[in-house]
């Protein structure tokens, strides 16, 4: 959580507010990390009582921004310093409301274990059922057309990104910075019930 934090506190593109949900966790060293950041003084925290998913987290961060893009990091993703900078410049000089990065998941020592590299952009969806698009912490997107869509589906526990995705690609144009500017933890081997689930999911 610390570096995935700093990293978004050292983004290159400063007008920016930190939305913090903590999805029903028992840590006590959240508002701990915040307070090393003094000169940062826009963030918020919103918790809730209990774990009800990634989906109503990241909703709860929508609801609660106030500015015209969400871009998502989760606590164990990293992004580069000109992440934001970069995707709000091809937002703003292709008119385009969503604009993804390429991605790589590293392990400990640095190596990379997989990623996402995708280029499509435009009207999508051909090219992303035979691609795939990278997670929600490669992102920005406007506010608006997360809500014209409904935000996430808080009833799916699996595959609840790709569902998101589908629903925007049938109304907006994607933009692509064809650049790695996240880094991710590897995934690890899923249990026998997670590939079954996901396996469901995508049936």
């Amino acid at each position: 959580f610390k570096r995935s934090l700093h990293s978004a506190i050292e983004q290159t593109y400063h007008n920016m507010e930190i939305v913090i949900v903590d999805g029903g966790s028992e840590c006590e060293y959240i508002s701990e990390v915040i307070s090393s950041y003094p000169d940062f003084d826009d963030i918020q925290i919103h918790r809730h009582a209990r774990n009800r998913g990634i989906s109503a987290a990241r909703n709860t961060g929508i609801q609660n921004a106030t500015g015209e893009l969400i871009a998502f990091l989760d606590d164990d993703d990293i992004w580069r310093p000109k992440k934001i900078e970069k995707q709000v410049s091809r937002m703003e000089s292709e008119d385009r409301q969503i604009c993804y990065t390429w991605m790589e998941r590293v392990d400990e020592n640095g190596n990379v274990t997989g990623g996402w590299w995708p280029t499509a952009s435009g009207m999508i969806q051909q090219d992303a059922l035979k691609t795939g698009l990278p997670a929600p912490s490669a992102f920005c997107m406007s506010k608006e057309a997360l809500t014209e869509v409904g935000g996430f589906d808080e009833s799916l526990t699996i595959l609840e990104d790709p569902d998101l995705g589908f629903r925007l690609m049938n109304k907006y144009e994607y933009a692509c910075v064809p650049e790695v500017l996240v880094k991710a933890a590897p995934s690890g081997e899923p249990s026998s019930e997670r590939v079954q689930e996901k396996k469901q999911a995508v049936e």
